[in-house]
């Protein structure tokens, strides 16, 4: 049995096969062939938006909130080469954040609810809830 998600910028995805039930295929395709999101159906599922979904990477290891906005060349996971699986050294996001173009989110630093990632950003500390991180490094 399939599961149908309607996501809210007007295409819908039939999940498990990946069929697409509407018109906005070229929306779609690069979620599934240009981008590495492992849990891409439980982040739909979440309300996740990908505005514009080319080239975003997100580790099957990072904790995602509901309600994210993730838009083009995102990468969001580990700053270490050899860690063992641990899920410390992965990026805690909350809830209704926004991370813009070019953003990485590195390590495992904690990202408060409706917190802001400017575009181009490296972060590798903390950002509060409803915090602004800009910069390389972020601050």
């Amino acid at each position: 049995m399939l599961k149908i998600i309607k996501q809210r910028n007007g295409f819908t995805v039939m999940l498990g096969k990946f069929k697409l039930l509407s018109h906005h295929q070229k929306e779609v395709d690069p979620l599934l062939n240009c981008c590495y999101i492992p849990e891409l159906e439980k982040l739909l599922q979440k309300g996740t938006i990908f505005p514009h979904p080319y080239g975003i990477v997100i580790s099957e290891l990072v904790q995602l909130g509901r309600n994210n906005v993730i838009y083009q060349n995102v990468t969001l996971g580990t700053d270490r080469f050899s860690h063992g699986g641990k899920k410390n050294f992965y990026p805690i996001i909350g809830s209704n954040c926004t991370i813009y173009a070019g953003a990485v989110v590195a390590g495992g630093v904690k990202i408060g609810d409706g917190a802001t990632i400017g575009a181009n950003a490296v972060v590798l500390q903390d950002v509060p809830a409803g915090g602004l991180a800009g910069g390389a490094p972020a601050v």
